[in-house]
């Protein structure tokens, strides 16, 4: 069976990372499970989308030590994003629209999937749903491939954490 792009691009990155900073490998989850994503799905009551879905088979987010491999953004473990979504849901409502928790800030901030249109968009703590970051989780892995290969990322001393070269 054929890897999704999302995988694909998930595990460059993985690459990546046992080439240039291995010592944020051990921040990397193991793999989930189906049995996970099945429980998962029940208990929000709508469908995953696949290539998140294919990253949590291949590891199921970053450890709690981490402080965000994607610029200060830690990609959640699958039950971190149910807790994050019903946590939404009974502070903000969806208005309609369903916004599923895909990594945190650790200040309050989230980037999530627009489960409508399949963007990433940054939803805010303050206002709700704020910017599109991507125009979908494969284009944002790819984008975030191409820019740590370049050399935009780096890690900032004393963190557990890659920066953009613009916040420092």
């Amino acid at each position: 069976m054929a890897r999704s792009k999302v995988a694909v691009e998930w595990l460059k990155i993985l690459s990546w990372l046992g080439e240039e900073y291995r010592c944020h490998l051990s921040f990397i989850s193991q793999p989930g499970s189906i049995s996970t994503i099945e429980s998962v799905e029940l208990e929000l009551g709508y469908m995953l989308p696949e290539g998140l879905k294919s990253i949590h088979l291949l590891n199921d987010g970053e450890s709690s030590e981490s402080q965000g491999l994607f610029g200060g953004w830690r990609l959640l473990s699958l039950t971190e994003q149910r807790d994050t979504q019903v946590q939404f849901l009974q502070e903000y409502g969806q208005e309609g629209r369903v916004y599923h928790p895909v990594m945190e800030s650790g200040g309050g901030d989230y980037y999530c999937i627009d489960l409508e249109s399949g963007r990433i968009i940054e939803y805010s703590h303050e206002i709700g749903p704020d910017e599109v970051v991507s125009n979908s989780l494969e284009e944002f892995l790819s984008n975030f491939n191409k820019d740590i290969r370049l050399g935009k990322y780096k890690p900032m001393r004393g963190m557990n954490a890659l920066f953009h070269e613009s916040e420092f």
